[in-house]
């Protein structure tokens, strides 16, 4: 889907062409859900086939690729909602008050949302704030958004880390030929 909202259905059958999935008819689908879709019947001109694109409607949603979506939490006027980042997401998701244990989520604050049932695309879904991200940190929170948003792995394997640990921390001299050494560097996210 683009930010637009318009979808693009790729089918499982690698010999059919793309189908164009006009906003309206996208229901509630989301970026990369797995969807059944009906194709619209085009009329054929004295010509025969035209270049205009297949288009269909989303008739059901077979499975949903993300069931979790990473926004800033907001007050409305009568409940909280959350603005995703994700700007393929055309709606707000309204959330009740956290009851995650910690501190509980703040307005103006990341949070991660897991989607509830969406049965129609005229309403705006609702959703479990399920975790909350400090905010004074901006870019370490957009890092934690982003990892939490493609549901990347936040700590790396054990293998990995002993594999890292094996390799050690004294660096060669030889190794310091031709290179900057920006080890003395103080890195930090402010």
């Amino acid at each position: 889907m683009n930010r637009a909202g318009k979808g693009f259905l790729q089918p499982d059958d690698s010999t059919l062409k793309e189908i164009a999935i006009p906003e309206s008819a996208t229901g509630t689908a989301l970026h990369e859900d797995r969807v059944l879709v009906r194709r619209d019947v085009r009329r054929k001109s004295f010509r025969g086939e035209s270049d205009a694109p297949d288009t269909g409607t989303v008739v059901r949603i077979l499975e949903r690729k993300r069931s979790q979506m990473v926004g800033t939490l907001q007050q409305g006027r009568h409940s909280l909602y959350v603005v995703p980042d994700d700007p393929r997401m055309p709606h707000d998701i309204y959330v009740p008050p956290s009851r995650d244990t910690g501190r509980p989520a703040r307005v103006g604050d990341k949070v991660v949302v897991e989607l509830r049932e969406w049965e129609s695309r005229h309403t705006s879904p609702e959703g479990e704030s399920s975790k909350s991200s400090a905010r004074r940190m901006p870019r370490a929170v957009d890092m934690l958004s982003v990892l939490r948003q493609y549901d990347l792995p936040l700590h790396f394997p054990k293998a990995v880390l002993a594999e890292a640990h094996a390799i050690g921390s004294t660096v060669d001299p030889r190794d310091l030929a031709d290179r900057l050494d920006c080890r003395r560097h103080n890195v930090h996210y402010d």
